[in-house]
């Protein structure tokens, strides 16, 4: 039995707890309370953190790991139409110039960032085979709870109601999360977006994740772009898809907002996961509310590729279930939930610290369908938890403190597995 004691406990739900603890055994959370109750209970090894924050780990809802290699290899684009897809086609070049010794220390550097930033669940979306292999090989030192989403682009229809045989065949049955607190990395299939994957494809990529008790991810309403193709057909994703043989000639164009074309097709529900939700109307974040999905939020990553803001806090008022996500390093300076936590209240001043705070852990737990396992600190949870250095005063200052300035390079995170 393990006792963590700290100065603040901090977690969903509840208001922040003064001069309180976590007790541990097993690799799951025992109690949660003062120290002084806590110290009369349980006996056991005694850690105390001193003037620390312990909150639950972060959860990284939306991040592209196999594109690691490109930090710092594409600029920031300045917001206007067609930003997207000038940062789709820089992306695409330079992908190609990577070296193959070059993919495995890219990756390993990008996974000790997201640790040394608190990170400890994580929800991982590739199109190549990089990340597993990568995991198979540091199975013993692989942190993170959480999925990887094989990402599928398949924009013709070729006269079939299904996913291709192939791809059945070619991803076995995922194993079930683990019960006991060693991390699990389960797979899991997604769709890239509306205009990249026909219809029958998505719905059968939708199927097979609820079959199989996971969520659906899909990028959604993420660029201007995005919302033109899908409702007039035209504009710089359709110039894009044409000249890489993209362009789907066998479905037509649905004359919907992203959103309404994902409700339409049957997959928007509450296992769905739409990333970004950058550019939706309050008819569109009136469904997404009305179906219980949740929505990723990348606030840094959209403010770098140029594609606008999310009306994040109209999505709060309707009670969608947010996240947060960092994507890659193609679009983003630093894999920090911390940063995108200040990032997101910039944007949205009137979302209160402890929403924010829970789209960092709990809202990215439910959207991973994690939420039994971690996101908060209860007896039977995961012992997964953070130890942030920092002296706060009251209830609203350590919440503040979380949100707005532990993301400083010189506050010390610790990930603590008890």
């Amino acid at each position: 039995m393990h006792i963590h004691l700290a100065r603040w406990i901090v977690t969903p739900g509840r208001p922040p707890l003064e001069n309180g603890g976590v007790v541990t055994f097993g690799g799951k959370i025992v109690a949660v309370d003062r120290a002084a109750v806590l110290r009369s209970h349980y006996h056991g090894t005694v850690t105390d953190h001193g003037e620390a924050v312990i909150c639950p780990a972060l959860v990284n809802a939306h991040c592209h790991l196999e594109l690691s290699p490109l930090d710092y290899g594409l600029k920031p684009t300045v917001n206007s139409p067609g930003s997207f897809v000038r940062w789709v086609n820089r992306l695409i070049a330079l992908r190609q110039e990577i070296r193959e010794d070059q993919w495995s220390s890219a990756i390993e550097d990008a996974v000790f960032q997201l640790i040394d930033n608190g990170v400890g669940v994580l929800g991982d979306v590739g199109n190549t085979e990089r990340v597993p292999l990568f995991v198979e090989r540091t199975e013993s030192l692989w942190p993170f709870l959480g999925i990887f989403f094989q990402e599928i682009i398949a924009p013709s229809e070729k006269n079939s109601t299904q996913l291709p045989p192939q791809f059945y065949d070619s991803y076995p049955e995922p194993q079930r999360l683990s019960v006991n607190a060693a991390p699990a990395f389960t797979r899991a299939l997604s769709a890239h977006a509306p205009y990249t994957v026909a219809p029958s494809h998505i719905i059968a990529l939708n199927r097979w994740n609820l079959d199989r008790g996971l969520p659906f991810s899909i990028h959604l309403a993420e660029s201007r772009d995005e919302t033109e193709f899908l409702e007039n057909g035209s504009g710089p994703l359709r110039e894009l898809m044409e000249e890489k043989g993209h362009w789907p000639p066998d479905w037509s164009i649905p004359g919907k907002s992203p959103v309404k074309y994902l409700e339409m097709l049957g997959c928007l529900h509450s296992h769905s996961l739409c990333v970004h939700c950058v550019h939706v109307n309050s008819e569109d974040i009136e469904l997404i509310a009305l179906r219980n999905a949740n929505v990723c939020l990348c606030p840094r990553s959209n403010r770098f590729i140029g594609v606008g803001k999310a009306p994040v806090a109209a999505m709060h008022r309707a009670g969608i279930n947010l996240a947060l996500g960092t994507d890659s390093l193609a679009s983003n300076r630093r894999l920090s939930i911390f940063s995108e936590m200040a990032e997101l209240a910039r944007i949205a001043p009137e979302m209160p610290p402890d929403a924010i705070l829970n789209a960092a852990t709990i809202g990215g737990a439910r959207a991973l369908g994690v939420e039994s396992q971690t996101g908060s600190l209860e007896p039977g949870k995961n012992a997964l938890f953070l130890a942030v250095q920092g002296k706060c005063r009251s209830e609203q200052e350590v919440l503040e403190f979380l949100v707005n300035q532990a993301h400083r390079g010189s506050v010390n995170t610790e990930l603590l597995e008890g």
